[in-house]
């Protein structure tokens, strides 16, 4: 990655109301006590990084109101972090009160933050390190395929299941279909549930038999039998019996089954598409993208592009890790509109089904009942209407969340109520010895109605059972080749692990050895759907074992540990992001020095955080660094102190006064409050040591500029130097005047009120000029005490 951290800021945020980190490209280790702000720091990346902190949301954190939990105990502001790099200048912010970034329109920013690895995969918390060790297996499948970086491959699997389970779906609609059609044909009375046409058939035969007519052998026969039947009735109110009949023919056909959960579908993909609507762009480009990322793949020292001649003004293993990545949203995004379309297209389908179905029974309106005639009109009415909707709004990019019309709710009510009141009407005009006669042409003119649909339906089953079974030998022949190739990547992640912590506990001069001899990860027997199983051979017994059963508590944490950084070296891109936060707890002193090493040699191209309370870790990472002449890659930070008002306070006034001295102008002047807080306070603390100035005892040791100016220390200076320079009488007068007589300068700056606004640029050049003048005049005279 061609950016660096150049420095991390914090505003408003916990316990760091205004605070800067400056690693100016390096690592940092940052050592203090608990409850001084470390674990802060390292939320507020996350913060930045995903746009939460993920201990105060989900499972277990019970009433903890999330945004409430990362602003600053006083809330005078939006809380907000902003990372700025180097060499670019640019930087990445994040507040409260945005659900975006707000991001430098710098090519290389954007890169920086596009190829970032996300939080899971470069922040390591003490509570979390255990979890690459105990997570289920289905928990770690997930975790490893997302940072193996073959996603892509793992899309495809999920492409092929979802496959399977659309044909399966697709077999399961049309039996359910085909049942529905066949109900119309139950007898609950003679017992009778057919399961195909053909019962359907030898029921009708049977029927049109114990009439005295000639079975029938095939459904053409059908239309030949009714005329004969009905010429057995008697001519009184045989029209009208006869009109009945089609009817109830019509209304006890059932409606299509209902779409519901396809609406429901439709409706999650359209929001799907929404979140991929930034790659819609790049959709006629699909096939350059493709083939530029096989090209490059191929093709590791292009320079620049093949296509426009440019040179890549970023490395090429950053081209194609962001060629993937576009890609990959390609691609899902085409499968989420590839699998809207169907679901719309079968919502439709009912639509035109259900309008059709009412069309029919208003042939018959003429028997129906005046409400009942126009709720039907108005039910098929809004069901052309809502079809003539969604066709114009699919038109229109993702079109909108689709509702099914609130009279289709009753229509299944209103068409059964009719029915029954058109039986009754039949019942009472047929005879009682012609009622077998005319149940007999009922079932002929519902199986000359119905027997077409049914047979449809019935290839139908057969063709999606088709569907269903090669869906399914697709997903598993792709599922064993893939799990056979990933299985390979897995052996060396695990390779690289068992180094880890080998050169974590064995000792060359044989006084220890690692008791962990081999470790696997494995995909389980449920790898499809996602498994991958970790085990070790504990003092080399022939078994593989789950390590939680044999390693200490200590061993367990450098395991995960291990685990952890593996798939930080194998996966992260050089560059990016490590953040150790106190990961060291139960790991004795003699191996922490080991993981010093293993972060010297493994690791140094990353930028490191790491935070510790441990001041013998922080000690030996300074010593180390310097043995190892390293130290310009590393920067040092003590917490000394914390207030609620102030926040931490720091030991490195140094990179305060770098900071101060880049940043005083007139556009960032009034973002100075916490280095004007820092380099003040520093230098009323070592006077006032040097002077003896008697200042109010505070149990905690946390003492501001105000403690010092209330115990009088700008007269104790003033008068002190003018005793020891006459001459200088006035100089010494202005620049006490600049730096004590500026009011409320330093708190205007420091926190978010009006008062900043009142603040000059001249004023705050005034009292940088006499914070260092001062110094100056005191270390000359030797009344300020060296740091």
């Amino acid at each position: 990655m061609s950016e660096v951290i150049r420095s991390i800021r914090f505003e408003h945020f916990r316990g760091i109301p205004d605070s800067d980190f400056k690693l100016k490209g390096k690592s940092l280790v940052l050592l203090g006590a608990n409850g001084k702000g470390k674990s802060a720091v390292v939320d507020g990346i996350e913060f930045l990084f995903s746009g939460q902190v993920s201990r105060f949301v989900g499972t277990g954190t019970g009433s903890i109101d999330h945004n409430d939990a990362i602003r600053h105990v006083r809330k005078l502001g939006v809380p907000k972090v902003t990372l700025s790099l180097s060499p670019s200048n640019g930087a990445i912010s994040r507040s409260l009160d945005s659900e975006t970034l707000s991001i430098t329109d710098r090519q290389s920013v954007k890169d920086y933050l596009a190829n970032h690895p996300g939080v899971d995969a470069f922040i390591l918390r003490r509570s979390k390190i255990l979890d690459f060790v105990c997570d289920q297996d289905a928990d770690r499948y997930r975790k490893f395929i997302q940072l193996l970086g073959v996603s892509h491959v793992d899309t495809l699997q999920r492409t092929f299941v979802e496959a399977e389970k659309q044909a399966k779906d697709s077999a399961q609609r049309a039996r359910t279909t085909h049942l529905t059609k066949l109900a119309v044909f139950r007898d609950p009375v003679a017992n009778f549930v057919p399961l195909n046409l053909a019962q359907v058939l030898v029921r009708v035969s049977d029927t049109v038999a114990a009439i005295g007519l000639e079975k029938l052998a095939e459904w053409s026969d059908a239309e030949i039998r009714l005329p004969l039947l009905k010429a057995m009735r008697p001519e009184a109110n045989k029209e009208k019996i006869d009109a009945l009949t089609r009817a109830l023919v019509s209304l006890e056909n059932p409606l299509p089954t209902d779409i519901g959960s396809d609406i429901t579908t439709a409706n999650a993909l359209r929001q799907k598409l929404v979140t991929l609507d930034t790659f819609s762009v790049d959709a006629p480009r699909s096939n350059i993208i493709a083939e530029a990322a096989s090209y490059l793949t191929k093709h590791p020292t292009e320079t620049s592009c093949p296509l426009c001649e440019k040179e890549f003004d970023q490395p090429l293993a950053d081209v194609l890790v962001r060629l993937k990545q576009r890609g990959d949203a390609l691609r899902e995004l085409r499968e989420a509109v590839a699998n809207r379309k169907a679901a719309v297209g079968r919502i439709q389908r009912y639509g035109e089904a259900v309008a059709a179905q009412i069309a029919k029974d208003l042939t018959h309106s003429a028997l129906l009942e005046t409400v009942t005639k126009q709720t039907l009109r108005d039910a098929r009415a809004s069901t052309l209407r809502w079809l003539r909707s969604i066709k114009r709004t699919e038109s229109i990019s993702t079109g909108s969340d689709l509702t099914a019309p609130q009279r289709l709710s009753t229509l299944g009510a209103t068409r059964s109520a009719c029915a029954t009141d058109l039986k009754e009407q039949k019942v009472a005009l047929v005879p009682p010895d012609m009622s077998k006669l005319e149940a007999a042409i009922a079932l002929v003119e519902k199986g000359i109605a119905a027997h077409a649909e049914i047979a449809a339906a019935e290839g139908a089953i057969g063709c999606t059972n088709e569907l269903a079974r090669r869906a399914a030998v697709a997903k598993d022949a792709f599922s064993k080749a893939r799990e056979s190739a990933i299985q390979k990547v897995f052996e060396a992640i695990a390779k690289t692990v068992l180094d880890y912590y080998q050169r974590l506990h064995d000792v060359v001069d044989d006084s220890e050895h690692s008791e962990c001899t081999a470790l696997e990860l494995k995909p389980t027997s449920r790898a499809a759907a996602g498994g991958l199983r970790l085990a070790i051979q504990f003092l080399g017994l022939a078994d593989s074992k789950d390590p939680r059963a044999f390693l200490s508590e200590g061993h367990l944490d450098s395991l995960g540990l291990c685990l952890f950084l593996a798939t930080v070296r194998i996966f992260n891109p050089p560059g990016s992001l490590l953040v150790l936060d106190d990961v060291l707890t139960s790991i004795d002193r003699e191996h922490r020095r080991r993981v010093g090493e293993l972060l010297f040699q493994e690791f140094a191209d990353y930028q490191i955080v790491l935070t510790t309370h441990d001041e013998h870790w922080h000690d030996l990472l300074n010593t180390s660094v310097r043995a190892w002449g390293i130290q310009g890659n590393w920067a040092f930070i003590k917490v000394e102190g914390w207030s609620v008002d102030s926040g931490p306070s720091f030991s490195e006034v140094d990179s305060s006064w770098e900071f101060v001295d880049a940043h005083l102008t007139e556009a960032d002047y009034r973002e100075l409050g916490g280095p004007f807080r820092l380099i003040l306070e520093d230098f009323l603390k070592r006077t006032a040591v040097k002077l003896e100035l008697k200042v109010k005892f505070k149990f905690d040791g946390k003492y501001t500029s105000g403690d010092f100016a209330n115990a009088g220390i700008q007269d104790s200076i003033r008068d002190t130097l003018i005793k020891l320079a006459p001459t200088e009488d006035t100089a010494i007068r202005t620049d006490v005047g600049r730096v004590f007589g500026q009011g409320d300068l330093v708190n205007f700056l420091s926190h978010d009120n009006p008062g900043r606004l009142e603040v000059t640029f001249d004023q705050a050049k005034d009292f940088v000029r006499g914070v260092r003048d001062l110094t100056k005049r005191c270390e000359t005279h030797k009344i300020i005490k060296g740091r």
